[in-house]
């Protein structure tokens, strides 16, 4: 009974504390990736508030190239995208009468069963909200996130390894302290060696995606490359998600069906590339994890923070499991967590 009320607080305060903790994990596992760097400055004779500077200005410079390279095919997509939604339902219209004659048969069922049971149908009316809206209203919350998340990993990232110095006081004796000490570098060195493996092999994959997409002759293919990057970091189900939109990009930039598949054909042969043989390779058993622990976190985290927490769910679960492996006590837990038990 204790143990579910306490369940149901800590999922109710991960939820309620969303625009608090969201920042602060992704702020974390990005400054993991950028903590080699800032070391690199700091063995120059750099100091760490001039290091993170550096390694932070360099960073934001080259999301906000990226971003202006980027901004002007989103907002012509943004723009089309209600007439090319219109071509394709035109296009698919052949596959769409038998389902069509469905649904109509159902209203069908639907009203005579109103009138028999003598009650008026309701009608539910959809209000059309313009896709370009959306994105003009999530904007303002994106960009303070972003300015909290860039203050937090600023900190972070000058702070160095004061915060592990004060946990060691914890430890009880002087070979606790050590074994502390090591144990948290190994930590540290391990979840930051996954985070940059798994960022330079989704941005490849992006590259890559977006290399093949401009052969074959699609338009924005830097768009839906970058689109192919940012997903990945969601197994399964941004694989899936990319599958989806380049379908759909397909269907509306080639009128040949068997040319419009073309699209979603190449990126399941390069996800499944990247999938089975590349990231296995590259980070090797150790860090394979679960496939149900790795589904249910997807829909864990992705239920309660929604896009970004589907995306943070693997990093997050992997740092867990690298510290539950490096700790004995959570031995077990990390057994639980990893592939076939590992």
């Amino acid at each position: 009974m204790l143990v579910g009320i306490f369940v149901l607080l800590s999922v109710h305060t991960l939820d309620f504390a969303e625009p608090v903790l969201m920042p602060v994990v992704f702020a974390l596992l990005v400054s993991l990736l950028l903590r080699s760097p800032v070391r690199m400055l700091r063995r120059a004779g750099i100091p760490n508030t001039v290091g993170a500077s550096v390694v932070l200005g360099g960073s934001l410079i080259a999301v906000l190239l990226g971003a202006y390279v980027l901004a002007e095919p989103a907002s012509e997509w943004l723009r089309k995208a209600p007439m090319e939604m219109r071509e394709l339902e035109w296009k698919l219209r052949d596959l769409k009468r038998p389902i069509q004659a469905i649904h109509e048969a159902g209203e069908r069922i639907e009203e005579v069963t109103a009138m028999a049971g003598g009650k008026a149908s309701m009608r539910v009316e959809l209000r059309d909200r313009r896709l370009m809206d959306v994105v003009l209203n999530a904007t303002p919350g994106a960009i303070a996130a972003a300015a909290t998340i860039f203050i937090l990993m600023f900190y972070i990232l000058t702070s160095g390894d004061e915060l592990v110095r004060k946990l060691v006081v914890l430890a009880p004796s002087g070979q606790d302290k050590r074994n502390f000490i090591q144990t948290m570098r190994e930590i540290e060195s391990e979840v930051s060696r996954f985070l940059i493996t798994i960022t330079v092999i989704n941005l490849c994959l992006g590259v890559l995606t977006a290399l093949a997409l401009f052969v074959y002759g699609v338009p924005n293919a830097g768009l839906w490359g970058a689109l192919v990057a940012l997903l990945n970091f969601a197994p399964y189900i941004g694989a899936a998600g990319s599958l989806v939109v380049l379908t759909l990009v397909g269907l509306t930039s080639f009128d040949d069906l068997q040319v419009a598949l073309g699209v979603p054909a190449i990126f399941l042969v390069l996800t499944a590339l990247e999938g089975q043989i590349i990231t296995p390779i590259v980070l090797g058993r150790t860090l394979s994890l679960n496939p149900l622990g790795i589904f249910v976190a997807l829909l864990f985290w992705g239920w309660l923070w929604g896009l970004p927490g589907a995306l943070l769910a693997v990093p997050m679960l992997t740092v867990a499991n690298i510290i539950c492996r490096r700790i004995p006590r959570l031995a077990p837990a990390a057994a639980l967590l990893a592939r076939n038990g590992g």
